[in-house]
């Protein structure tokens, strides 16, 4: 038989049960208002059995003030005797913590069934509690993850067709929380290629157990088209996919910075490539990193053959020391980057040219220089302008020194001229005198040439064109050319003396034979060859015209240069027109001869063609065209023949000498004479008696009035007076400012005796 326990051990067994469950017991005497609580029950309040006198206000005291309505609740239910009564509340207990309890009441009644105690028992939930609270609060801080992260979580139950997800992935896609969709709804959101796509890696994952990871495209429900990731993977129970599950995130923001970027990079690559500046990037060791097509170009090197090159293989060697103390080391990696610079690149070609740039050094997020890039900018062309600006300024000098002196020399060259054919004219025919005479006449008619030569090739005078004969300025050539090349060059010449007239301006004929020998005698060098000027008659026809540019076919004068020298290689022979192109050192040449001629035969309306081969000489060929043979042959250089007269003819010039000399010619042209130094005096003269004269030949240049001013005020005087406006050289008046006022002829200094006698009767018979 069992031995029945005694109170005492059925007390301390329900004790000790109380206490392992953490449960007490109370009862509530509705009369007196007094509780009676277990010792447990004292311990789940944190409150010792002999510190507190449990009665319903103090124990309601103890509830949390949105728990204390309960006191009438339990009572109300007690009294209509609806049963157990069970409920949670929290508790404030001493230390000033939260407790949570459970408790479960009942009515006890007397026999009448009048309400006479609440009894019941109360279990600590404290622990319980503060596990589901932080449950909880680690399930809102991952919500809160996820909606931040924009993060969800799904599950696809493969049995039953359903879907679990979290908060953040209905809001993503959203739809309402707490309804989420089937499986085949749920694919519904997605374009159809990534449908596809998507349920692919399902029957992967299910059939082969294979994870996935996509980036695809879905709608939400509102038609928001939206980029997401979705990672998954399979659930399997005896070897069978029972479920799905994953990740669920929406990337469209990175999608979009991903885009932006890609379209930023486009378009500094395209500013890149596009850069009509070179632009280059180098390692810190000097090393090709990349370059965009310009600067490729630019060295005649594909980007890929530049990336095995070290930028040392494209500096010249002078540049290099220099280049990486004085720039890289003291300007880029001190400051970040350099001032901009000079230096020259080697092409790949070999050909060195002056490029300017400016570089900057390139670091990592860590700040650690790892290269240098740089702007890069081909200025040849800027360095051609600037050589042809010294040199046009060397021009301008040239001009201005030729002016300075043009007057006094040809006043000078205007005696010499003038007194020569006087004495000519004294001098027997025929005699040693005469040919002495006819030897300095023709000496200072070649200075007079040279000087119109400089000034025209000064850009101070006008060239003047009329019908000459090229053989006699070709002789004229070939003797100077014989008295100045080194005797090692054999001069030949073959002249066609019937060749037509050309209508062009003799100076510069002699300008463009003399340019051309003097580029064969150099070409030639010190060895010597042969120099060969030829002179025929040429037709072009249609056929062989068409190879020219811009001349008609015609009957044209042939000039043809050619020598035995280095010839000229084909790239060269590409430039050799261009303006101050040379292959000379700077003591033999200023790259303008060929240039020169070029510009002379176009502006006469002909052609210049060139043959040459490396090591076996160069020929020049030059067109002009000819013009038919006038019916006055006064009107050809070298005709004889000077016209006289009987009027009277007032002659000023502040030259003595020149005075002196124009009576004397004039007054053996048969002319009276009136001549004075003065201007003022002159038109002193002309005042007194303005019919007095028939013609007025004045220089130009003068002290207190010019001849210009003297020919309006002359003019002002007798509108019909023929005046002649003599000069040597003048930047205040030219030829067709004078004939504006009325001045009939415009002579240049210094003219010969036929001139000045041919120009005075050409006005006075226009005069009538």
């Amino acid at each position: 038989m069992t031995e029945k326990s005694t109170p005492e051990e059925l007390e301390y067994r329900l004790s000790h049960i109380q206490r392992l469950a953490r449960t007490g017991i109370w009862t509530w005497d509705i009369a007196t208002g007094s509780v009676e609580w277990s010792p447990e029950v004292y311990s789940i309040f944190g409150l010792e059995p002999g510190g507190f006198a449990p009665t319903i206000e103090s124990i309601i005291g103890r509830f949390h003030p949105d728990a204390r309505w309960i006191e009438d609740e339990m009572l109300q239910r007690a009294a209509n005797h609806d049963g157990p009564y069970d409920f949670e509340a929290r508790i404030m207990l001493p230390d000033g913590s939260d407790g949570y309890i459970k408790s479960t009441s009942e009515g006890v009644y007397d026999s009448t069934g009048t309400l006479i105690a609440i009894r019941g028992v109360v279990q600590d939930l404290t622990e319980l509690k503060q596990a589901e609270i932080a449950v909880q609060a680690r399930e809102e801080m991952l919500n809160e993850t996820g909606r931040m992260a924009r993060v969800g979580g799904w599950e696809h139950n493969l049995e039953t067709g359903k879907a679990v997800w979290t908060r953040t992935l209905y809001d993503i896609i959203e739809i309402e929380s707490g309804r989420p969709p089937g499986v085949d709804e749920h694919l519904d959101y997605y374009p159809e290629k990534d449908r596809r796509i998507l349920e692919k890696a399902y029957r992967k994952a299910v059939e082969q157990g294979a994870l996935f990871d996509l980036e695809l495209q879905v709608h939400t429900a509102t038609g928001t088209l939206l980029w997401c990731r979705v990672t998954g993977e399979p659930v399997f129970e005896h070897d069978r996919c029972i479920k799905l599950r994953g990740a669920f995130q929406d990337i469209t923001g990175r999608k979009q910075a991903e885009e932006a970027v890609r379209a930023s990079d486009a378009k500094y690559r395209e500013l890149f490539e596009k850069s009509r500046d070179a632009i280059g990037i180098v390692d810190l060791q000097g090393n090709f990193i990349t370059c965009n097509n310009a600067y490729a170009d630019m060295l005649g090197y594909t980007p890929e053959e530049l990336r095995n090159l070290n930028f040392i293989e494209v500096t010249p060697e002078k540049w290099r020391t220099w280049e990486m103390e004085e720039i890289v080391e003291k300007q880029i990696k001190a400051r970040g980057y350099s001032d901009v610079y000079e230096k020259e690149y080697i092409r790949k070609d070999g050909t060195v040219f002056p490029v300017e740039l400016r570089s900057y050094l390139m670091r990592d997020e860590d700040g650690n220089p790892t290269a240098l890039w740089g702007f890069i900018r081909d200025i040849s062309e800027r360095k051609q302008m600037e050589n042809q600006l010294q040199q046009s300024q060397k021009m301008e000098a040239v001009g201005t020194l030729a002016g300075g002196i043009a007057h006094d020399f040809n006043n000078i060259l205007g005696g010499i001229i003038g007194y020569t054919e006087l004495a000519q004219d004294e001098a027997a025919d025929g005699g040693t005198c005469a040919e002495y005479l006819g030897g300095i006449l023709k000496l200072s008619m070649r200075a007079r040439d040279l000087v119109r030569q400089i000034l025209t090739f000064s850009r101070k005078s006008q060239p003047t064109r009329k019908p000459i004969r090229l053989h006699g300025i070709a002789r004229e050539t070939v003797q100077l050319l014989r008295s100045t090349l080194p005797s090692t060059i054999e001069i030949r010449e073959s002249i066609d003396e019937s060749s037509g007239l050309v209508m062009a301006d003799s100076t510069q004929m002699h300008q463009i034979m003399v340019n051309l020998a003097t580029n064969a005698a150099h070409a030639m060098g010190d060895e010597g060859g042969e120099l060969h000027i030829v002179i025929v008659p040429k037709y072009i026809s249609e056929n062989e015209a068409a190879a020219y540019e811009d001349i008609p076919a015609g009957d044209y004068l042939q000039l043809k240069v050619s020598d035995t020298g280095c010839g000229i290689d084909a790239v060269i022979m590409q430039r050799i027109f261009e303006p101050f192109f040379t292959t000379k050192t700077g003591d033999k040449g200023t790259g303008m001869g060929l240039a020169v001629v070029h510009g002379i035969v176009k502006s006469h309306g002909g052609a210049i063609s060139v043959e040459s081969r490396p090591e076996k000489g160069t020929a020049i060929t030059i067109l002009l065209p000819c013009i038919a043979a006038q019916g006055d042959s006064a009107a050809v250089e070298g005709s004889p023949g000077v016209p006289v007269g009987r009027e009277r003819i007032l002659f000023v010039d502040d030259e003595e000498a020149l005075i002196e000399l124009g009576q004397k010619i004039l007054s053996s042209l048969g002319y009276a004479v009136e001549a004075t130094q003065s201007s003022t005096q002159a038109l002193e003269l002309f005042r007194r008696d303005p019919g007095r004269f028939d013609a007025v030949v004045t220089d130009h240049t003068m002290p207190h009035i010019t001849g210009y001013e003297l020919a309006k005020q002359i003019l002002a005087l007798r509108a019909d007076i023929p005046v002649v406006l003599c000069t040597g050289y003048s930047e205040t008046v030219s030829e067709e400012k004078a004939k504006r006022i009325g001045i009939k002829e415009f002579v240049l200094k210094p003219f010969d005796k036929k001139e000045l006698a041919e120009t005075i009767r050409k006005v006075l018979d226009a005069a009538g």
